[in-house]
C-alpha cells in the first residue's frame, strides 16, 4: 500500500500537487522509516509552497540519522539561499556525525561546505 500511495503522489504531482501531497504523505504515514518517501514528500512541500513544513521534514531525517544524502544537500542548499550560514554549518556537523552516511559522501559535503565556506 504504502508504495502504490508514493507512486500515486508522483504521478499526480505536476497535475495535482495537493492530491499528491496527501499521497505522499500517506506513504511517509505507513512507512516513516523509508527515506526516499520522507524526502519526496519535502520536496513537494517545498515546490508547493510550503517550504516550513518541507525543511521540518528533511531535519527529522537529519535527526533519525537516514542515509539519504539528498536530504542533507537540499537543507545546505535552502540555507544557503537564506544566508543562514549557521544552520548550513549545523547540518555540516549532522552529516559528519551520521555513521550511516557513506564514508565518501561525509567527506564530499565536509570539502564542500565546511567550516571555511
Amino acid at each position: 500500500m504504502d508504495r502504490a500511495a508514493y507512486n500515486l503522489g508522483l504521478l499526480l504531482a505536476a497535475e495535482k500537487p495537493a492530491e499528491a501531497l496527501d499521497w505522499l504523505r500517506k506513504a511517509h504515514e505507513i512507512r516513516p522509516e523509508v527515506p526516499e518517501y520522507s524526502y519526496t514528500m519535502a520536496f513537494y512541500q517545498i515546490q508547493n509552497g510550503a517550504q516550513e513544513k518541507g525543511v521540518q521534514t528533511l531535519l527529522a531525517m537529519v535527526d533519525a540519522k537516514m542515509n539519504y544524502p539528498d536530504a542533507y544537500l537540499l537543507l545546505i542548499d535552502l540555507f544557503k539561499k537564506e544566508g543562514k550560514q549557521d544552520q548550513v554549518s549545523d547540518i555540516v556537523k549532522k552529516a559528519m556525525e551520521n555513521p550511516n552516511l557513506p564514508t565518501r559522501f561525509r567527506q564530499q559535503i565536509m570539502m564542500m561546505h565546511g567550516a571555511s565556506n
